[in-house]
């Protein structure tokens, strides 16, 4: 992946986000204008960043997106070689960060000899 290909992904995230967290603003001022108490709570938006672990091209863009504070969450791949040392150092950078383990049958090397 060429620096231009992560920067435009990245900057597709932030896009997608804004968007995200646009709608949610209006959706709570429209609710917010009914008379039902169910409307009152404050709502968050969940944005994670996928993939992590996989290449060093994502994990850059991923660790920009939490530390522009865009994203809130990771799902980490631990099927690569380098993926453990890389979420091992993205927990002591971001202690508070929520990091998700992604299903991968298909890419990356098996995490165990088993051929089940």
């Amino acid at each position: 992946m060429t620096a231009l290909e992560s920067n435009f992904k990245y900057f597709l995230l932030l896009g997608i986000s804004a968007l995200l967290l646009s709608a949610c603003q209006s959706v709570s001022f429209e609710c917010s204008t009914l008379n039902d108490s169910r409307f009152d709570r404050v709502r968050k938006v969940i944005i994670t960043a996928d993939d992590f672990g996989a290449s060093e091209e994502i994990n850059t863009g991923v660790i920009r997106g939490v530390e522009t504070g865009f994203v809130n969450t990771v799902s980490a791949m631990v099927t690569f070689p380098t993926a453990c040392g890389e979420i091992s150092d993205l927990d002591k950078m971001f202690p508070d960060i929520n990091i998700g383990l992604h299903l991968s049958i298909t890419s990356g090397s098996p995490v165990s000899d088993d051929p089940c």
